[in-house]
């Protein structure tokens, strides 16, 4: 049986949290914030949480619920176009 990693959001939120994001913010002083944080996306991997905001719209967050929705959306639309959902 092969095994999911699951816990991406879980890294993402730890992520926000140390580089100091508070809302409301723009989007351009979350990326600013992330400087090198690195989040584990799988078992074996890992991304920066600069390149995860940079998907992410829109350009303001007003709070932290604005602001994971628009991270799951981003990452729906990620995985939609890594697996060819929707063609």
């Amino acid at each position: 049986m092969e095994k999911n990693f699951t816990s991406e959001p879980h890294f993402m939120m730890k992520a926000v949290a140390k580089a100091g994001i508070f809302f409301p913010i723009s989007k351009a002083d979350c990326i600013a914030k992330a400087g090198d944080l690195q989040v584990k996306v799988d078992f074996d991997r890992f991304v920066s949480l600069r390149s995860i905001l940079e998907r992410m719209a829109p350009d303001r967050f007003d709070n932290a619920s604005h602001f994971y929705n628009a991270y799951m959306s981003a990452q729906t639309q990620q995985m939609a176009e890594e697996y060819g959902y929707y063609k």
